[in-house]
């Protein structure tokens, strides 16, 4: 089965044979799968939803949208090591953005190590949420103390109180809520786009718009936590590698609530 492909980046043309049998399979698989994922998924029979099933159907779109994967070319000279080529069904202006696309299966990878990342941060954080709370708890209870205690007398301590009231609980409060939203936010999108929109979206280059947008988002996720100490100095708290410093910043609150 011969088919035109371009070659410098949509300049040139060439002709190249590709395996009729897997051609074919790709051709007809994507609107197989989709159907047998549809129908399992409605008997809730999730073990057909698996990595392998997703791929293939991503292969198979990627060979509909006019990207051939190199196995499938039978005659690629030695110079010839790109891992898919271009049909001339394609747009030539888009060949220069299609080349930088990812493949299914670093797709896959990619996006399951977003998923567990996100999962490992969100268990951390909600394992320590009661905690944190607590010292919430207690922090509001010391600067009530402080409010009946100086009343009109003596206010620029307790507005001296309040301000660090304020730094403190805004860095709980990074914690409590502004990293689980995120993290939640970008845990259920990535959800979405693996399990919906890798499976039903035929548009290969919408595809890879949304993970550049995830690559961004998981960037973003992984700002330092920012807090400004007693003397105005600022220390930020890393997100890395699967890992808050939780246990240093639960003993860094309570060190200064309980001098509060």
């Amino acid at each position: 089965m011969e088919t035109y492909i371009y070659i410098n980046d949509g300049k040139n043309i060439e002709t190249k044979l590709l395996n009729l049998g897997s051609a074919l399979k790709y051709a007809k698989k994507q609107d197989d799968l989709i159907e047998q994922y549809d129908s399992n998924f409605e008997s809730t029979n999730i073990d057909f939803i698996n990595d392998k099933s997703i791929e293939e159907i991503l292969k198979s779109n990627y060979f509909n949208y006019g990207i051939v994967p190199r196995e499938l070319i039978i005659d690629l000279a030695n110079n010839e090591q790109n891992p898919f080529y271009l049909m001339t069904k394609i747009d030539p202006s888009l060949c220069p953005k299609l080349k930088t696309i990812n493949l299914p299966e670093v797709i896959i990878n990619k996006i399951n190590v977003y998923i567990d990342t996100c999962h490992t941060y969100l268990d951390i954080l909600f394992k320590n949420y009661q905690f944190l709370s607590s010292l919430e708890v207690k922090l509001s209870s010391k600067l009530d103390v402080y409010r009946n205690k100086y009343l009109n007398k003596n206010s620029y301590t307790y507005i001296e109180k309040l301000l660090f009231f304020n730094r403190l609980r805004n860095f709980i409060n990074e914690l409590k809520h502004d990293k689980i939203i995120d993290f939640q936010y970008f845990y259920s999108n990535l959800l979405i786009y693996k399990y919906y929109t890798l499976i039903n979206e035929k548009d290969v280059l919408v595809l890879h718009d949304q993970c550049v947008v995830f690559d961004k988002l998981y960037q973003q996720c992984h700002e330092s936590i920012e807090f400004i100490d007693e003397h105005n100095e600022k220390k930020f708290y890393e997100i890395k590698d699967g890992s808050i410093k939780i246990d240093e910043i639960k003993m860094l609150l309570e060190k200064y609530i309980d001098s509060f």
